[in-house]
Order: C-alpha cells, then sequence, then structure tokens
C-alpha cells in the first residue's frame, strides 16, 4: 500500500510542475498545479505513515521494483 501511495505522490508533484507552465504559460493563475501538488505531498505523506521503514531516495527504486518488475526491493 505504501509502495503504492509513494508512486502516485511522486508522479501527482511531477506532473504539476508542466500544468504550473501551461497555466503561467496562458495567464491564469495555476490554481489546479497548486491542488495536484499538495495532494501529491498528501499522498507522499501517507506513504510515510504507512511504510515500516524510514522512506529515502532508494525507496523510491525499489517500491518500482516491487510494483512493476515484480522484485522484492532488498
Amino acid at each position: 500500500m505504501s509502495d503504492n501511495l509513494l508512486l502516485a505522490g511522486l508522479t501527482l508533484c511531477l506532473l504539476s510542475l508542466p500544468v504550473a507552465v501551461v497555466a503561467l504559460l496562458s495567464t491564469r493563475p495555476p490554481r489546479g498545479a497548486a491542488m495536484i501538488f499538495v495532494f501529491g505531498i498528501l499522498l507522499l505523506f501517507g506513504a510515510a505513515y504507512l511504510a515500516e521503514e524510514p522512506l529515502g531516495l532508494n525507496s523510491v527504486g525499489q517500491a518500482w521494483n516491487r510494483m512493476f518488475a515484480g522484485g522484492t526491493g532488498s
């Protein structure tokens, strides 16, 4: 479960960047991008809360491995 939240939160945070750029280029306030970013941060906090061990940079690769490559992520 924490793998799902970690990858979804990271994806939403990264997705908010191009959404913000598009909104700014069309001279609109980036409200949608801010909402996407905040929701991504909330998902990351949820992943950190549910994880059995502390999350780090290598946690993303391990979560990706467990979700898509079928590995153990050791």
